[in-house]
């Protein structure tokens, strides 16, 4: 999952659920609204709304990764339960349901494919957006992501 802030200070959010081979199961993006410059707030809506995704197609154990190593920290700290921070809380409260949610940090060049759908959310000033079959543009991305170049 992953987030995008233009200059003007607008974000949106995308993501994609890979099935355990890394194919494509599902995508998703949507503009957020304004949001803060280091981006916490966009990575954390990115992330519920992932879940929320994730959770209503059935999926009981995930690999949750995020670019933003303040975010991943933040949600593996137990007390982040208390924090002041609704969405944070709202966050925790998902990570706590009946499923397995692994969180790791990946380096930004390895979630390319999601910096994508939110940069297209971010341009088309889209509504939220379901994508069952990744659109053409983004094949390149995908191959490179799963395989490590770029193929033609």
């Amino acid at each position: 999952m992953d987030n995008v802030v233009s200059s003007s200070g607008h974000g949106s959010v995308g993501g994609l659920l890979r099935d355990t081979e890394g194919s494509w199961t599902a995508g998703f993006s949507r503009t957020i609204g304004t949001t803060d410059i280091y981006a916490l707030q966009a990575e954390l809506w990115a992330i519920h709304d992932g879940l929320i995704f994730t959770w209503s197609l059935g999926i009981t154990q995930i690999q949750l990764q995020s670019d933003n190593l303040l975010v991943v920290n933040l949600l593996k700290n137990l007390t982040t339960a208390l924090s002041s921070f609704s969405l944070i809380r709202a966050v925790v409260s998902l990570l706590h349901r009946a499923w397995l949610v692994d969180i790791s940090w990946i380096p930004r060049e390895g979630n390319s494919p999601t910096d994508w759908l939110a940069k297209k959310a971010l341009e088309s000033s889209c509504q939220p957006l379901i994508l069952d079959f990744p659109p053409p543009d983004l094949f390149p991305l995908l191959l490179t992501d799963a395989y490590g170049t770029f193929l033609e």
